[in-house]
């Protein structure tokens, strides 16, 4: 049985079992970054069966404005990708963003992850080419929650 709750601090070195397919140093380097998120309740788990197998980490407040958030991270254990469970776990985050009266949500993903993007335009994300972009190679996604009519 799959369930998507608030992660909690002790499920810390559980999540980072999720991100298994990278080595230990980059491993250990985002390890902050998700107990930062964790501790401003800013990360969904994704389990199955009692086991988490995939985490969903966010930004509120994105430059600045209350009603626009930023996509961090979605991982998902190499073990269960292309199942469909990005897709579900996003559709549960949008609707977590329309409950929190958020009009726009914002991600980036690097250009070679094609089935990332592929992922997110399933969920009608639109591809933003006038985006302020720092990094290169990376692809500006963004949403805008009210236009989501599958979203009740």
């Amino acid at each position: 049985m799959s369930k998507i709750r608030i992660a909690k601090i002790e499920d810390l070195n559980e999540i980072m079992e999720v991100i298994n397919d990278t080595d230990l140093p980059q491993r250990e380097e985002s390890k902050p970054k998700i107990e930062e998120r964790i501790k401003s309740n800013q990360l969904l788990i994704y389990t199955s069966d009692d086991k988490i197998i995939g985490f969903l980490g966010w930004q509120s407040g994105y430059q600045g404005n209350q009603e626009c958030w930023y996509l961090e991270q979605i991982t998902i254990h190499k073990d269960h990708r292309g199942k469909g469970i990005g897709k579900d776990f996003m559709n549960y985050f949008l609707q977590l963003c329309r409950d929190s009266k958020v009009k726009k949500l914002y991600a980036h993903i690097q250009s070679h992850n094609e089935r990332s993007l592929r992922m997110f335009l399933s969920v009608d994300c639109t591809i933003n080419s006038d985006a302020d972009k720092s990094i290169p190679n990376e692809i500006t996604v963004e949403f805008d929650i009210d236009k989501l009519c599958y979203l009740s």
